[in-house]
């Protein structure tokens, strides 16, 4: 299936936010949120691009579940690493091994599993993190990444029930609204950043 013009031209734009985070929107934290950040927004990039090749059929390689895991991951580790650095090296620990039991448990019965732990926790310190952020005294705009956080969540739910053969909207329809998804979950994380 391919995408369509619109789909292409959102998803042309996601890369186009995506490449300036990486190359401007990044550079007032540490290294370590810049070199996390920076692979998130790269993965990103990635599969933009893919996409707009191949479209959505891309999304049926197993590969894709393993490296799309960056994204979640990256920004958490990112966002912990900028502002709870006592907690960075055992989330760091976590989400490394995170990533191997995601790609080990690929082909058996404990990969849905393994999946909606590591993107669950990681989806939740996404969400969580910015509102005591926002307690502690930051500006209410770092709730963007909240809600980037609860963009692509329901965007993985959506994803996630269609790959299963059980999807709550038709694959047509789930499809197109990816692109969109990837946009504003992009456009949200970018804004909510430069609050932190």
């Amino acid at each position: 299936m391919r995408s369509s013009a619109v789909s292409r031209l959102v998803l042309l734009l996601m890369v186009l936010v995506c490449s300036y985070q990486v190359v401007a929107g990044i550079n007032s934290f540490s290294s370590w949120s810049v070199f996390y950040f920076t692979l998130a927004f790269g993965v990103l990039i990635i599969a933009g691009l893919l996409l707009l090749i191949f479209g959505p059929s891309i999304l049926s390689n197993p590969a894709v579940v393993v490296i799309a895991a960056l994204v979640p991951l990256g920004m958490a580790l990112g966002l912990i690493a900028s502002s709870f650095a006592s907690l960075h090296i055992p989330y760091l620990i976590l989400s490394l091994l995170g990533l191997l039991l995601i790609a080990l448990s690929r082909k058996s019965r404990w990969a849905t599993i393994v999946l909606v732990f590591f993107h669950g926790l990681a989806g939740a310190i996404l969400f969580f993190l910015p509102f005591l952020l926002w307690a502690k005294g930051n500006s209410p705009g770092v709730l963007f990444v909240s809600l980037g956080a609860a963009i692509i969540g329901a965007g993985g739910m959506l994803l996630g029930t269609a790959q299963m053969g059980k999807p709550v909207l038709p694959e047509k329809i789930i499809f197109s609204l990816l692109p969109w998804i990837l946009l504003l979950m992009s456009l949200a994380f970018s804004l909510g950043l430069k609050y932190l």
